[in-house]
């Protein structure tokens, strides 16, 4: 029985939290649909301690992948970088690569203090929304909206 993008990526992160994982530690998590391999990148040094939570990501993540109907074999690398995060797939016929953006935006709090979290509904590129990059037959193109 397959399992939903949400599901898959809930199963995941609850097996990184278990092994003591956060995303403060990952550089990216990639996946492979041929041999079904999922393989998890960490860095050297850890992000800042207001880096959202891995809960948070995945989520985000998973709800854009339900409202797209985007299917887990089309998932092909998230990545933890300092201003965002990006979740790469291919088109549902493998013809398109698609990135989305999940920027990391600092807000103010009480008393001075800030955190970094994934700003609005947490989605900013999108293939039919905002903005999308796409490598098409090995070109770039990039939607602009």
């Amino acid at each position: 029985m397959d399992l939903g993008v949400a599901e898959f990526l809930n199963a995941l992160c609850a097996e990184l939290i278990a092994e003591g994982t956060s995303s403060r530690d990952l550089v990216a998590i990639e996946f492979d649909p041929d041999s079904d391999n999922v393989d998890v990148l960490t860095g050297m040094e850890p992000h800042l301690r207001s880096y959202p939570d891995l809960i948070s990501i995945l989520k985000a993540i998973g709800q854009t992948c339900s409202q797209d109907r985007i299917d887990a074999q089309q998932l092909r690398r998230i990545s933890f970088l300092k201003e965002e995060i990006k979740l790469e797939l291919v088109s549902r016929y493998g013809h398109q690569r698609i990135i989305y953006s999940y920027p990391i935006e600092e807000r103010r709090l009480l008393k001075g203090f800030s955190t970094e979290w994934l700003s609005g509904a947490g989605l900013r590129a999108h293939i039919f929304g905002i903005r999308a990059v796409m490598s098409i037959l090995g070109g770039l193109a990039a939607l602009v909206r």
